[in-house]
This record gives C-alpha cells, sequence and structure tokens, in this order.
C-alpha cells in the first residue's frame, strides 16, 4: 500500500495465513486486529483486497469523492488502486478486524456479495455472528493446524455471510441463535458467549429459545456436543482428550462423565461398539 497520511496512535497484529494459492479463486491471506487511540487517520493507495469490519468506535471512510460514517457492525473494502481516507473520532477509537483476499476472482465475488468500487460499504445486521468467525478464524491460523483447503473455504465462508445478511434480517434473533450453533464443527458458544454477542439478556434467551424449541439453550448445547462426540468417537482416530476439546468439555472427564450419563456407558466402551473401520 502506498502510504500517503497517516497517525500512528493505533496497535496492530496481523496473523499470516500459510499454504495459499493466487491461482485460486479467493483465498485469506492476512488477518488483523487493529486498536485506536482516537485520532487516527490514514490515507492511502490500496495494493490489495481488504476487507475491514469495525466493532467498536466510529469515524469516516472516504472514497471517490463520498464520505461513509463508520460504527459498529459496518464492514469497509479496499480495492487495489484505491486512494482512500480514513479515520476515528478522539472520543470514539476504533477497534476493527481486517482481512486480505488474493485470488483470480477476488474482486468478481466480492462484487457479488455486495462489495465493490463503486459501493464499497455495507452495514451489516448480524455483526455477532463475523465475530464469533473471526474468533475461530484467528484461533486456526495461530494454531497453522489446517489443510491447504482451509484458506479457500473460510474465505467463501466469508463471502456467504455477506451474501446472505439481507435475508436473515427477517429471521427472529432466537433463530439466528440456532441456526449458529448448529454451524459450528469445531466451537461452540457458551450461553453467556451468546448473550453477550447477540446483545440478548440471558433470562430472555432462555425464554425465547425455550418457547420456540421446547428446550434452553444449554440443553441445545449439550445436544450438539453429544452428537458432535459421537460422531467422532464412531468415524475418527482422536483420543477422547482431543474429542473432548473439540466438543467444548473443559476435559476428557467432563465429557466422560456426561457421556455415560446419557448413554450409560464410557465412551471408549461405546466407541468400540460403534466405531467404523477406518482405512
Amino acid at each position: 500500500m502506498m502510504q500517503l497520511r497517516k497517525n500512528r496512535r493505533y496497535t496492530s497484529t496481523m496473523y499470516l495465513s500459510k499454504g495459499s494459492s493466487s491461482n485460486n479463486d479467493i483465498n485469506i491471506l492476512l488477518l488483523g486486529e487493529f486498536k485506536s487511540f482516537g485520532k487516527f487517520e490514514y490515507e492511502q493507495i490500496s495494493s490489495n483486497y481488504t476487507v475491514h469490519i469495525v466493532h467498536e468506535g466510529s469515524g469516516i471512510f472516504s472514497y471517490n469523492g463520498k464520505n461513509y460514517k463508520l460504527r459498529q457492525g459496518d464492514i469497509f473494502a479496499f480495492f487495489p488502486g484505491m486512494r482512500v481516507h480514513y479515520y476515528d473520532f478522539k472520543d470514539s477509537p476504533w477497534l476493527y478486524h481486517w482481512i486480505s483476499f488474493e485470488g483470480n476472482q477476488v474482486g468478481e465475488l466480492l462484487g457479488r456479495a455486495g462489495l465493490s468500487r463503486e459501493s464499497p460499504f455495507r452495514s451489516l445486521s448480524k455483526h455477532p455472528e463475523f465475530e464469533f468467525f473471526l474468533a475461530d478464524l484467528k484461533k486456526k491460523l495461530i494454531s497453522k493446524k489446517y489443510s491447504s483447503f482451509y484458506t479457500t473455504k473460510i474465505a467463501w465462508e466469508f463471502l456467504d455471510l455477506i451474501a446472505s445478511d439481507d435475508r436473515d434480517k427477517t429471521i427472529p434473533l432466537v433463530n439466528q441463535v440456532k441456526r449458529y450453533i448448529d454451524s459450528c464443527e469445531m466451537h461452540v458458544p457458551s450461553v453467556a458467549g451468546l448473550s453477550e454477542h447477540f446483545n440478548i439478556d440471558r433470562s430472555n434467551l432462555y425464554r425465547l429459545f425455550k418457547s420456540e424449541f421446547n428446550l434452553s439453550v444449554k440443553e441445545y448445547i449439550d445436544l450438539k456436543r453429544m452428537k458432535r462426540g459421537c460422531e467422532l468417537l464412531k468415524e475418527s482416530s482422536l483420543n477422547l482428550r482431543r474429542i473432548a476439546e473439540v466438543c467444548g468439555y473443559a476435559n476428557e472427564q467432563y465429557f466422560s462423565i456426561a457421556f455415560k450419563k446419557k448413554f450409560s456407558i464410557p465412551p471408549g466402551e461405546w466407541r468400540n461398539q460403534h466405531k467404523k473401520t477406518l482405512i
């Protein structure tokens, strides 16, 4: 990026992906965390495709003679060659994530998801879901434990989140909570986390979820965890400690106690009875 003007009152951390290839349609190249101390200002000519997701604070993003006011839940995008100027307010410093993409079709795909050079700004209705998405992405990039397909897969998931946002505005919040829990393969959030990020009191979430699905959120999460545990016991060679971790249990002992309470036998014995033959 060609830097034109800046104010360095900020902290920033970057997480670089591994194994990405620009020969694919789209990959995630970098994830960044940014925190301003107020009165941050930057002007530059962008050299890549970057999408920013604002979590806190407010400010202005200027491009091509237009000013966009940014606040929590908004996203703004840079495209190669764009001359951009953006800043936050002294009493409302920014906290945001940014994701850089590479690939043969990044511009076209971002455009189909609703972000383009002509319209580089969107306001999202499901910001909490993006926070969960970003937390999982950060954990994965730090671990470096993922296949060469992951950065492409997760890029498509990000596009899907943006593209489906307009449809989700008509979906009741309690259904959004359930859908998010259903979408989690490697991480199921806690009830407290869901309450905080979906901005709903725990007692109200309990009441709405119970009324709609005849289960509490905690009961539903426990069912999802146990179902995932059974799948891993039957279809994988992971040990019990790792399965407990994937399913969201504090340790192997808690997982074993919960499993035995549910099925009346320990998970190791259940695995011996149901395990598929692995090649």
